[in-house]
């Protein structure tokens, strides 16, 4: 399974690494511009997506997902 979490905050990336490690393929602290290009280039199963982010809030994050016709599911953390 291939994850991608988009986190801006380290000691929650760091948190989420150890409960999913093993489950875990792909983990990135990305910005969501970054993020968006990662999932133009790699097949991911799974987004773990931080609303509060700096740049582009998790919100905005997903509905530019959806209008490139992405429909990887995504888990949102508030």
């Amino acid at each position: 399974v291939d994850i991608l979490i988009v986190e801006d905050d380290n000691s929650t990336r760091r948190l989420l690494e150890r409960i999913l490690k093993d489950k875990i393929i792909l983990f990135l602290r990305l910005k969501g511009s970054k993020a968006i290009e990662l999932l133009e280039n790699h097949h991911i199963d799974l987004i773990i997506l931080d609303i509060m982010m700096p740049n582009m809030n998790g919100y905005e994050f997903a509905k530019e997902l959806r209008e490139a016709n992405c429909m990887t599911p995504i888990l949102i953390r508030k």
